[in-house]
């Protein structure tokens, strides 16, 4: 019964196929023998073709019951001998993985009707998929899995009418979640179940909007391989329930714009009351067209601040466009409500007309304080207050200067019990050496979000470079401290006569006394840009290093730094103040190699002779600066040309494939003419910042009774800003984990939790009532110990906002009394991941079905995804074949017929002489 379509068709076909039997045995039944002389002569003739004649006349029986068998194989619809497996009578087990990431809930209006991907997708779940595996003929198990809800597959066991709406009421109220969950999570859940129901024929439905980001860059490889072993025994469908609908005719599918908020960030974590925060809130146009007066507008603790507000005249296709916003914080947190101290800060993205609504808001956090908490360590606590202190300059800087820190001097030997997390950064001034523990300290504090600057100074030994900064600090560039040194320090050659000579003859050379090396780094950039954040002209900061002569501090071993560490930058260089006569034999190849004389290059003749003159004579000079060569080569780069005079602009001539080479090896030179040794060095640890000054905060070292004072604190102001803004970049996506790690001895073992949020909806309507934000606790949760640390790891930020955590520091009482207890404080904020959400360009078909092996993506519109849900399965009528061997039998049939009827030939008569009439045996058959 399994192998047809109409089986009861092939039962009776098989009845009928005795017909051409019965029919033959009742036609040999007709005739009766009656024995006359000219029959005997017929019988005789007969004998001698009997054989023969009993052979054809079976083979005509057998093609007349092959007839009937091929005609009741067509009516009863034959499946084939496959079907013997069982496999088609087999119970199947359908999984939805439903995509319920952020992209799906693009959005876009549609005959005057607001529509997103996601509810078209649940649509498609109940009104195509489940419809149509209803029809089939075995019976239909289904179970949906969410991205987001891994652990929580929905089964709605076999399909009916009540299924159904079981499944509708599973599916209205979801909706899109703000969890970034790649599908391979999902495949790897629908597999396990497969793997669970072995007797049941598995079928896997992805229903997705199919993005470029989810299919592209460099997913291609773990989801070819997850589909290669879901695909083992399981049939896979692909639905786009994307919108518009991908075509056929089309190669790239077309897709909805969308403008997201990707980062909003403050310039420092902590602040004081009614000092004003300046924030940075980054936005990305993800399509092909410009977006201009693009409006944000912002909100404190609930309540939008209208001063915050910015407008963004124009947002380029395919691009990042920053913004800044200044906001004063004057919530501060006391005895009662220690909480309030955390400022929710949120920006907002408004009137988008489509794409995403959940990454127009983007959430952070501000701790304010009365005063902020700022960590001195310096070596010499009895010259502290005084103009030799090493910190003089620091302090009457962060407490004259600046208004609301808390500026607190501490010796190393502090170091080692002191709670570091409350401070805004911590600077070491001149401190030879530390304990292990307080290095522990440090690199822990470091690594939870802190900010660490570490200045040199008189000090430090040649035996403290090698045993502590080279050996524990730097330990192969695997601590705290970014770059090793020399244990000996420059500048101490020269009596000091001499030295005031030198720095004098410096000061006035007019040439650089430090080289910026990277002035988009968020520790210098804001002496780059105005107050809204543009670019302004370098030199406006440039012109205060003119005058700034360092020329006492440790020397950075280059040779055994390691530059491709991407951790590491190198901020601030000195000029080179190396001899001539080191690069004169590599300037002079360099200049032999300049095609000043090629005919295919004759315009630029003059200008390159003139050059290589001018190179050569310099660096044949010994007593000329090393400065005059880096200018003169730095021309020979970057000349523009000058277009009155027709003088030619080199960068062109540069630029040409064929001088490509020369050109690189000219700018290696000019490096290393033009710069000397590091000055100013950062580097990134876990979730903090280290930042090495090579010289001293003081004046023993520093100019800072003169041209140096100016430089000085606008590079400290922004030392200290940059190291108060470690954690702010964190950009913590829902779902991501994150580490406290505590001392064990000075921490207990638990933490309370609580979340800091904001309905998006309040503020809104015709009599908006704002609501502030509210604090939701989350309970309390045991931190893990892991020999000396006590460590919580936080994986559970479900919706976007703010997570607060209060940690118990104990510390060790007086002579039998109790440990002192006191809280302490640390806040997250966490956000839809819009990096990995918000491009919502799709992926190609074919791109698709090669990195999904033997799947097939259909649209919400196909008609060949039905038919293979009903599982309509292909049988023998629909085989040309089929007919062909029929149509050769009904010929071949009718040949024998023809050849064993009365109209025989003339074999049939071997003497030739007519024989009167024949009396076939089995005509009638």
């Amino acid at each position: 019964m399994e192998l047809f379509l109409n089986p009861w068709s092939m039962i009776l076909g098989g009845i009928l196929i005795s017909s051409p039997i019965i029919i033959h045995l009742i036609n040999r039944m007709r005739y009766k023998r009656v024995r006359w002389a000219a029959m005997e002569f017929l019988l005789k003739s007969q004998k001698r073709s009997k054989r023969k004649l009993i052979i054809e006349q079976l083979i005509l029986l057998l093609l007349r019951i092959l007839l009937v068998l091929l005609l009741g194989l067509l009516l009863a619809r034959f499946l084939g001998f496959k079907s013997l497996g069982g496999s088609e009578a087999q119970s199947t087990l359908h999984i939805v993985v439903l995509d319920d990431t952020p992209s799906m809930d693009d959005s876009w209006r549609e005959d005057g009707l607001a529509k997103d991907t996601f509810s078209e997708a649940k649509r498609l779940i109940t009104d195509k998929i489940s419809k149509d595996i209803m029809q089939a003929p075995t019976p239909q198990y289904l179970e949906i899995i969410r991205l987001s809800d891994l652990e929580n597959p929905r089964d709605f066991s076999r399909l009916n009418s009540g299924s159904l709406d079981d499944m509708r009421g599973y599916l209205n109220p979801l909706k899109p979640s703000p969890f970034s969950i790649p599908l391979t999570e999902g495949l790897k859940r629908a597999k396990k179940i497969f793997d669970d129901t072995p007797r049941m024929r598995h079928v896997l439905h992805v229903v997705s909007d199919f993005r470029q980001v989810d299919w592209g860059a460099g997913a291609e490889k773990n989801l070819t391989d997850v589909f290669t072993e879901v695909k083992a025994g399981t049939d896979i469908y692909l639905l786009d329930a994307a919108h518009p609908e991908r075509s056929e005719k089309q190669k790239t599918p077309l897709y909805h714009d969308n403008i997201a908020i990707l980062d909003l960030r403050a310039d420092t974590r902590i602040t004081a009351k009614f000092a004003p925060v300046e924030f940075t809130v980054t936005v990305a146009n993800f399509s092909t067209s410009e977006k201009k007066n693009v409006r944000i507008s912002s909100r404190l603790n609930g309540s939008e601040r209208a001063e915050g507000s910015v407008n963004i005249p124009s947002l380029p296709p395919n691009e990042l466009t920053t913004a800044r916003f200044t906001l004063s914080l004057d919530r501060v947190g006391t005895e009662e409500n220690p909480l309030d101290r955390f400022n929710l800060v949120s920006a907002h993205l408004e009137n988008e007309q489509a794409g995403l609504a959940m990454d127009n808001v983007r959430y952070t956090v501000v701790e304010v304080r009365d005063k902020v908490p700022l960590l001195l360590v310096d070596n010499n606590p009895a010259s502290r207050g005084k103009r030799e202190s090493e910190t003089f300059h620091l302090q009457k800087l962060f407490m004259d200067s600046i208004k609301g820190f808390d500026v607190q001097l501490k010796t190393p030997a502090e170091l080692e019990n002191l709670n570091l997390q409350p401070y805004i950064g911590v600077f070491v001034c001149d401190v030879p050496r530390l304990s292990d523990k307080a290095v522990t300290n440090l690199e822990t504090y470091v690594k939870s979000g802190g900010g660490v600057a570490f200045f040199m100074g008189p000090s430090i030994k040649p035996n403290d470079i090698k045993e502590f900064y080279n050996a524990k600090l730097w330990n192969e560039g695997k601590g705290l401290f970014p770059a090793p040194l020399d244990d000996q320090p420059e500048g101490f050659s020269l009596p000091d006569a001499e030295r005031e000579k030198k720095r004098f003859e410096r000061r006035f050379s007019f040439q650089p006394q430090i080289f910026t090396r990277d002035d988009r780094h968020p520790a210098l950039e804001r002496l780059y840009t105005d107050s809204r954040g543009v670019r302004v002209n370098p030199e406006e900061f440039n012109r205060f290093l003119l005058f700034v002569v360092i020329d006492r501090y440790f020397k950075v071993r280059r040779a055994a730094w390691n530059t491709q560490d991407q951790s590491v930058k190198e901020l601030m260089t000195l000029p080179n103040f190396q001899t001539m006569d080191k690069y004169s034999a590599a300037v002079n190849k360099l200049m032999s190699r300049l095609p000043k004389d090629d005919e295919k290059l004759s315009k630029y003749r003059d200008v390159l002779r003139k050059y290589y003159d001018e190179i050569r004579g310099i660096a044949n000079d010994p007593s000329a600066p090393l400065y005059r060569l880096s200018s003169k080569l730095d021309s020979l780069l970057h000349d523009d040309g000058d277009k009155e005079t027709n003088r030619p602009s080199l960068r062109e001539l540069w630029q040409q494939p064929e001088q490509a080479e020369l050109a690189r090896d000219l700018q290696v030179e000019l490096d290393v003419v033009k710069y000397g040794d590091p000055l100013y060095v950062a580097k990134q640890i876990g979730n903090g910042r280290v930042l090495a000054f090579m010289s001293s905060a003081g004046v023993s070292w520093n100019d800072l009774e003169g041209p140096g004072l100016t430089y000085f604190a606008l590079i400290t102001i922004e030392m200290q800003r940059y190291l108060g803004s470690a954690g702010t970049d964190l950009n913590l996506p829902l779902g991501r984990n994150f580490e406290f790690a505590f001392d064990a001895q000075s921490y207990s073992n638990r933490a309370k939790k609580w979340l800091l949020w904001q309905d998006l909806k309040s503020g809104t309507g015709p009599n908006p009532i704002p609501e502030l934000a509210k604090f939701t606790a989350l309970g309390e949760q045991v931190l893990t110990t892991n020999k000396d640390k006590n460590i919580l790891n936080f994986d559970e930020a479900k919706q976007p906002g703010v997570y607060v955590f209060e940690f118990t520091e104990q510390r060790v009482g007086g002579a039998g009394k109790e440990p002192i207890l006191r809280p302490d404080y640390r806040a997250l904020a966490y956000n839809i991941d819009a990096r990995a959400e918000s491009d919502l360009k799709r992926a190609d078909t074919t791109e698709i079905e090669s990195i999904a092996k033997g799947a097939k993506l259909y649209t919400a519109s196909s008609d060949e995804y039905s038919e293979a849900l009903r599982l309509r399965r292909s049988d023998l009528s629909e085989s040309p074949w089929f007919y062909l061997v029929l149509l050769l039998v009904l010929i071949f049939e009718q040949f024998m017929a023809v050849r064993l009827s009365f109209h025989g030939g003339s074999n049939d008569n071997p003497t030739g002489k007519p024989l009167g009439r024949r009396v076939p045996n089995s005509h009638a058959a």
